[in-house]
């Protein structure tokens, strides 16, 4: 196996890094966070069944279960 020269490995090292640190200093407010909006996934009649489409956008809950997309989300609600 090749040795890696140095400038190669302080970026691998770097870039690695890089998302734990800024992740860190950059953090969100949660509860600036927009809510979504399930109004528009539920269905018209309460004898229709909800389609949620099958997209992968994942949303997070604050409890920590990571749903599909908004549709998932708020048809678990």
């Amino acid at each position: 196996m090749a040795a890696f020269p140095c400038k190669t490995v302080l970026f691998l090292v770097c870039s690695t890094l890089a998302h734990p640190v800024f992740s860190g200093i950059f953090k969100d407010d949660i509860k600036r966070w927009p809510e979504p909006p399930c109004r528009m996934y539920h269905p018209m009649l309460p004898t229709q069944k909800v389609k949620c489409p099958n997209i992968t956008a994942y949303v997070c809950d604050t409890k920590g279960r990571t749903y599909q997309n908004e549709c998932f989300f708020c048809y678990y609600q």
